[in-house]
């Protein structure tokens, strides 16, 4: 025979009663007014020069021409141990967000006993049972249903920061590979420049023993081929080091074998940059901050509920092959259910307390949200800017190194007709490799900054 409780026809009325609360958060631009009030409104143009409002090329990495690079970048997305560390934290927040969904569900447990009796001299008796057991808490004042909603913001957090390191590591990846294009172009120079100076030394040597020389233009020619010599072993050291930062960007030991093109950096055309408001949605850091912000307005409002009532429905069935239900008027089985409601009254200031935490949390992501975006908008307007510098230092060093170098030449011909001495002619060329190695590094800055400028606009690639 079964037997239904009484107390869960009891609860029926007040399961028709429950609702679950939906607590919608602040939309982004009153996240935004609220981090940023100083700002009236986000600029419709970025403020720097060079600017062009058109779509974001999201082909930003095939159109720096740099053979191999993406390759080299491919690997680094499929090997660097970093990225796997954002992956797994996506992993983490997403099982986050299941555990949160599945306290509103219902839960169910079933158990099972055996009991072996030896009475002396009435035999051996036997007991099975089994038993089922069910609980639901009735999300009433959307306690739960808060949690779940925080879990998911925290989720898609995880997410956007996933993407915003993906996208981070494809920068840094970029610009390493053009460190080492820059270090090898600088080495190749300063070789040419040591044998160069090394037949300069020889011719030198000739003339000394002709007697047409003095040993003072010897030791100057000699003194060029040691600080030759000298930048030379540092620009290969520089050349060792670039290679072995690619090796660790690639998930390599770091020995400094990779190989990689070298392509003289050419002009960079102009690039659409899109609109200031765009980055609130193209840049992932952003969108993780505000998704963090979010998190923290539903987790504040589950402290606050949970200053409420709550209720919760249990159920259990049972099954006994023991005769000792029989004294219970029960053949063998029984169904029972019952609603508790309970309130908390007095917890030692702990749930006020812990409204104020949430408080003081959403307000540090309201904070941090007005950071990250202020940030995002300087390092566009930064890139921006230093793009017009760029070209010009490029075309002032390669002016002054033509410049320069013609003066070299005629001070060449004048020592050679004995007009000037050496050291003229030496200090000239000092400045020809200073400036040419200046405009070698313009010319790769140019290149660094223009894949900042993509970094900073965000979005993909």
């Amino acid at each position: 025979m079964r037997r239904i409780s009484a107390y869960l026809l009891a609860s029926v009325p007040v399961v028709l009663l429950a609702g679950c609360a939906t607590f919608e958060p602040p939309a982004e631009r009153a996240i935004l007014e609220t981090a940023l009030p100083h700002i009236e409104s986000v600029p419709d143009a970025w403020m720097a020069e060079g600017a062009w409002a058109g779509e974001v090329d999201p082909s930003w990495l095939q159109a720096l021409a740099a053979p191999g690079l993406e390759a080299y970048v491919s690997e680094v997305l499929e090997n660097n141990p970093s990225l796997a560390i954002a992956e797994y934290r996506v992993e983490a927040a997403a099982a986050v967000a299941r555990q949160a969904s599945g306290q509103l569900q219902p839960s169910l447990g079933v158990g099972a006993s055996g009991i072996v009796l030896d009475g002396i001299g009435s035999g051996v008796s036997t007991s099975l049972g089994a038993d089922v057991m069910g609980s639901w808490t009735i999300d009433i004042f959307g306690k739960l249903r808060s949690a779940k909603l925080a879990a998911e913001a925290g989720l898609r957090r995880s997410e956007a920061e996933f993407q915003q390191a993906r996208l981070s590591l494809v920068g840094a990846a970029a610009k390493a590979w053009m460190d080492a294009a820059e270090s090898v172009q600088v080495r190749d120079f300063i070789e040419e420049v040591f044998l160069n100076q090394e037949e300069t030394l020889r011719i030198v040597r000739l003339k000394v023993e002709e007697g047409s020389q003095t040993e003072k233009e010897l030791r100057l020619a000699e003194a060029q081929v040691s600080g030759a010599r000298a930048q030379l072993a540092n620009a290969q050291m520089r050349v060792a080091l670039a290679s072995r930062v690619l090796d660790i960007l690639a998930g390599r030991y770091p020995s400094g074998n990779t190989s990689f093109h070298v392509s003289t950096p050419s002009r960079l055309a102009s690039t659409p940059t899109g609109i200031p408001a765009e980055l609130l949605e193209r840049r992932y850091d952003i969108v993780a901050a505000r998704e963090a912000v979010v998190a923290t307005f539903h987790l504040l409002e589950e402290a606050k509920v949970a200053r409420l009532p709550s209720l919760e429905l249990t159920g259990a069935g049972i099954y006994s092959g023991a005769d000792s239900l029989a004294l219970l008027g029960i053949k063998d089985s029984i169904l029972g259910g019952m609603a508790s409601l309970t309130a908390p009254i007095f917890a030692g200031g702990q749930l006020k307390e812990q409204v104020q935490v949430r408080t003081a949390e959403q307000e540090q992501a309201i904070a941090l949200y007005g950071d990250v975006v202020l940030q995002a908008f300087l390092e566009v307007e930064s890139s921006l800017e230093k793009s017009r510098w760029l070209e010009v230092r490029i075309d002032a060093f390669a002016s002054l190194v033509e410049q320069i170098s013609r003066a070299r030449d005629l001070a060449g011909i004048q020592y050679e007709g004995g007009q000037i001495d050496l050291l003229s002619v030496l200090q000239l060329e000092d400045r020809v490799i200073e400036q040419r190695i200046q405009e070698i590094s313009a010319r790769y800055a140019a290149w660094r900054n223009r894949i900042d400028l993509h970094i900073a606009l965000g979005g993909a690639f």
